[in-house]
């Protein structure tokens, strides 16, 4: 299984790191318009990961990950956030988009989500 890279600072992601939860529902409707809701699958994580004034080099290992992973497509990769493994995860964009901010200073914003739960 592949993982996210680590940053020259030695850690994959930069704090404070956005997390929340992502809960699929199924929703049935009615002939009278009301609704049964009901959870889908377990507890999944979703994260926003902004990596900020990183150098060019974490630009080229990230964007070589983004590239094999193919965006969205693949969801057998992990990432570990301080001690914890998070496995299953894809990103949910397929585009990369990456800010430079000054000389060789980048910024870069992914949003990945969990397909499975651990």
């Amino acid at each position: 299984m592949a993982s996210f890279p680590n940053l020259a600072s030695g850690v994959p992601v930069m704090y404070p790191l956005k997390e929340g939860p992502s809960i699929g529902v199924n929703t049935v409707q009615f002939v009278d318009f009301s609704e049964q809701r009901s959870q889908r699958h377990e507890l999944l994580h979703q994260f926003t990961i902004k990596l900020t004034k990183i150098n060019g080099n974490d630009v080229s290992k990230v964007r070589a990950f983004f590239n094999s992973m193919k965006g969205q497509f693949d969801s057998t990769w992990d990432i570990t956030c301080e001690t914890v493994l998070f496995d299953n995860m894809t990103f949910i964009e397929d585009i990369l988009t990456v800010v430079n901010v000054s000389a060789n200073r980048y910024t870069i914003s992914l949003a990945v989500r969990q397909t499975v739960p651990t």
